[in-house]
């Protein structure tokens, strides 16, 4: 893995990361993306605080649900903390998961980062999810964990990421190089053009100012 990543970094620093797609992957399709070049992305300035255990201004975790049949979307968790008051995505988890281990994972971040705020979006079904948190927490006997919706609004989800993009430009969310990888994948492979694009860990990040506005 640190090979391949180190062979993505290079062709991505020449501003060629679709020869890495190409020749590694395979996928001479896999990267559509021209609506931001993610060379351009800056480094998170916060790194080595975050390394030597500095002091962030508040952190939380936003979860994507989704329903555990056979074709649909992964869950998406992401840690965040606040450093000189920006976004800063640390930690992401993604996958084919039930509600009640989405719920499970969730947890296990907050346990592991000290964290008190889950957000959840909560759009039609996905507010059921809520309670379902709540549930299992009563449950398990975990209390001071407190688990709030938030909505992605009027805007349709693709001019949301289109958005969130001139964001990540502008140093106004960063990503520290542990999640680089993740998000530049679905970065690279977003087309504006389609609805069904794989973008639960761009979903995240749209959300990332909002919750800091809102709780």
């Amino acid at each position: 893995i640190a090979q391949l990543l180190r062979e993505f970094e290079n062709d991505l620093s020449a501003g060629r990361p679709e020869i890495f797609y190409a020749e590694v992957l395979n996928d001479e399709n896999a990267s559509v993306n021209s609506n931001i070049d993610i060379s351009k992305i800056p480094s998170c300035p916060f790194e080595s605080e975050i390394a030597e255990g500095g002091i962030h201004q508040g952190n939380y975790i936003i979860v994507d649900p989704a329903t555990d049949k056979a074709n649909a979307d992964a869950v998406s968790i992401g840690y965040f903390e606040i450093w000189d008051g920006k976004p800063v995505c640390r930690e992401i988890i993604e996958g084919r998961l039930s509600p009640g281990d989405s719920i499970r994972e969730s947890l296990k971040l907050c346990f592991k980062y000290n964290c008190t705020l889950v957000c959840v979006e909560s759009n039609a079904y996905q507010y059921s999810h809520l309670y379902w948190f709540n549930f299992i927490c009563t449950q398990l006997g975990i209390v001071g964990i407190n688990c709030v919706d938030i909505y992605s609004g009027q805007m349709s989800k693709n001019s949301r990421i289109l958005g969130m993009f001139k964001q990540l430009l502008a140093g106004e969310i960063y990503l520290t190089q542990a999640v680089r990888p993740a998000v530049f994948s679905q970065i690279t492979s977003f087309n504006y053009l389609k609805t069904n694009n794989t973008d639960g860990v761009l979903d995240l990040l749209t959300y990332s100012p909002k919750v800091i506005e809102l709780y």
